[in-house]
């Protein structure tokens, strides 16, 4: 029985080492927690972030079905229907820049 490295396994299985797999789960908690804060804003202040926190949601969900994990890690809300097969996510060190705006404003 071959002796298998509990932190390795796992990203090994994704086809990633350690530290590709730790970037992208990175980039995934960033992403999921600044969706958090802005739902939590938008709970408070129901003038923010209207559709900011599902736009992210919808937009990871994108880039893990697409397979681009990269992506994950710079990704920006854009407008995509989690149906919409036309859609594409930004590529790796692309930013929608159309799209911006809905980081930041109410």
């Amino acid at each position: 029985m071959a002796v298998t490295n509990p932190f390795t396994r796992h990203p090994h299985s994704a086809g990633e080492s350690y530290f590709q797999h730790m970037r992208v789960a990175v980039g995934f908690a960033r992403q999921t927690i600044g969706a958090g804060m802005c739902a939590l804003v938008h709970a408070i202040f129901p003038m923010f972030h209207q559709t900011t926190a599902s736009e992210r949601i919808q937009c990871l969900a994108a880039c893990i079905e697409s397979g681009d994990r990269d992506a994950i890690t710079i990704v920006k809300a854009t407008r995509i229907s989690p149906n919409d097969d036309t859609a594409a996510a930004p590529a790796a060190g692309e930013l929608d820049q159309r799209d911006s705006a809905v980081l930041t404003a109410p």
